[in-house]
């Protein structure tokens, strides 16, 4: 025994003495070289997620395969410290932040990443919160308001859901229009040769810009003259009148994250309810609720959006491209009334750094939203099916939308099943149907500013958009990851209107948006293939 003893202790002695304080020191440099904590009253949680793909797309012209970062659940990392303030009282904070340099949100037919530190990196969140057992919590900072998320609710494993991660970004083809043609605002008609009689001077124009994401011009032939003038709502003819994309089209209405102030209830029976209020005037309410009933679980919710006119300003995406899409009207050509007869422009408010167009807004504009969502699985089987449904209302657009309400519903129906030992395996097949979300949006624009800034607009009556696709997830919880691919295919039926120019001279229109035009836009059809690997 006393033999071990001193064998130990020549160990120890060969180890430098001290074995404590060489600890202590290892422990310093490890300190300084790693992770840690500032103090030992709050506890620091980093953690996040990798998720990449390819992206097979082709939008009935044209085809390509892209590398991306998929927005479904895009790259992030995250960082979240607590300590006890008191007895049942915690204080902490949230920081979250997603790298987008090739996020598949934002790719389109001539753009494949954005690699510019300005938008390569995001912060998602960005608060603090004080949390009680009892009364529940509140949250200050930048955050997710009370509806967000609230319509991604879902207890399968697939990889999609009603919002648009991947489409949303592409330009709409138009088989209406051909890639180089005349359009007269007399016979509110594209021909292919420019015609003899029956055309106002300077009426009838070429729209047909080279295609490029820099600087899309249009040439306006007509009465003896010819001008060129800067196209202000990117139309580009071979992709897309007025720039009209799948996310104008279809979308889930899903809230934003902003600085906000939100309080979350304490779960009672199942339900937690929430309230959020900032960007001056947005406010918004949701009710979830989660449950297990023998061998069913049940989870969804049900939630309220209001946007003030200033809060419009701000861009949500969604707002901002569904009232006014894709124009920024401080660069409009000079006209009393506005863009084919719009208001005036001091009953505008204007934000020239709006980065989703910079549109402007009437003093006492508003959208309201109301949506819901619920998903139930069999935990037996791993049979799951969801149903969103929600519907936007718009009030006092610039532009007066030619149908104030849209909708959609969306359904997803799968297995979720352990049938290999690494992990549960998904298969789904999905649909969803978005209505009249371009009522709003410009189709295309066009000006003479050599001719008093004569302008034709013409702008989208009703939309009509199907989705459908079908995917599987592989899961692999050894290594905290999923493999999965889907398909995703999305159609339109889109009808137009046009307010023809009254005057040379720039007057507002005068003949209203009268008229109806069907339009014949392309299928997109797209696969993609990706993992994502927690830590």
């Amino acid at each position: 025994m006393a033999a071990d003893t001193g064998s130990k202790s020549a160990k120890y002695s060969a180890l430098g003495g001290d074995c404590c304080a060489d600890l202590e020191e290892r422990v310093a440099e490890l300190e300084v070289t790693t992770v840690r904590k500032g103090n030992r009253k709050v506890s620091l949680e980093l953690s996040g997620w990798v998720d990449k793909i390819l992206l097979f797309w082709n939008d009935g012209k044209q085809s390509d395969i892209y590398v991306e970062d998929n927005n479904f659940a895009s790259t992030r990392f995250r960082m979240k410290g607590v300590g006890q303030m008191a007895p049942d009282w915690k204080a902490g904070f949230f920081l979250e932040y997603e790298f987008r340099d090739a996020s598949s949100n934002l790719v389109d037919q001539v753009t494949e990443q954005n690699r510019n530190i300005e938008t390569a990196l995001r912060i998602r969140q960005e608060n603090f919160f004080i949390e009680n057992e009892t009364f529940g919590r509140v949250t200050l900072g930048f955050q997710n308001t009370a509806t967000k998320d609230l319509t991604l609710i879902n207890l399968g494993g697939g990889f999609s859901n009603v919002e648009n991660y991947h489409a949303a970004s592409f330009f709409i083809r138009d088989n209406t229009l051909p890639t180089s043609s005349w359009f007269n605002t007399t016979t509110n008609t594209f021909v292919t040769t420019a015609p003899t009689s029956g055309a106002l001077p300077n009426s009838t124009r070429t729209v047909a810009p080279a295609l490029t994401n820099t600087s899309n011009n249009i040439t306006v032939i007509g009465g003896g003259t010819t001008s060129t003038g800067t196209n202000t709502i990117s139309t580009v003819v071979a992709y897309s009148p007025g720039g009209l994309i799948w996310n104008n089209l279809s979308n889930a209405l899903d809230s934003q994250r902003m600085e906000a102030i939100r309080y979350d209830s304490p779960e009672i029976c199942g339900f937690i309810a929430s309230f959020a209020w900032g960007q001056n005037d947005f406010w918004d309410a949701a009710l979830r609720y989660q449950k297990e009933w023998n061998s069913i679980r049940i989870a969804g919710g049900v939630g309220y959006q209001w946007w003030g006119e200033r809060s419009l300003t701000l861009g949500a995406p969604w707002a901002a491209n569904s009232i006014y899409q894709g124009s920024d009207q401080s660069n409009q050509p000079s006209m009393t009334a506005g863009p084919s007869g719009g208001v005036a422009a001091s009953q505008l408010i204007s934000n020239a750094n709006n980065i989703y167009g910079g549109a402007r807004y009437r003093v006492n504009s508003k959208i309201e939203v109301v949506e819901g969502n619920l998903s139930a699985i069999h935990l037996p089987t791993g049979l799951y099916g969801s149903i969103v449904a929600g519907t936007r209302h718009i009030e006092n657009s610039p532009v007066e939308s030619l149908n104030k309400d849209a909708t959609y519903w969306y359904t997803q129906v799968g297995i979720t099943k352990r049938v290999f030992e690494v992990g549960a395996s998904t298969i789904y097949a999905e649909y969803g149907n978005y209505d009249n979300f371009a009522a709003a949006a410009v189709y295309f624009q066009v000006w003479n500013s050599a001719n008093g800034n004569t302008l034709s607009t013409t702008r989208v009556r009703d939309s009509n958009v199907d989705r459908f696709g079908i995917g599987v997830t592989q899961a692999f919880d050894g290594a905290a990851m999923e493999i999965y691919g889907n398909y995703l295919h999305y159609n339109a039926n889109i009808t137009t209107s046009t307010s023809y120019v009254g005057s040379a001279t720039g007057g507002a229109a005068t003949t209203g948006f009268n008229n109806t035009e069907s339009r014949s836009p392309e299928d997109w059809d797209a696969f993609y293939t990706g993992a994502r690997l927690k830590f």
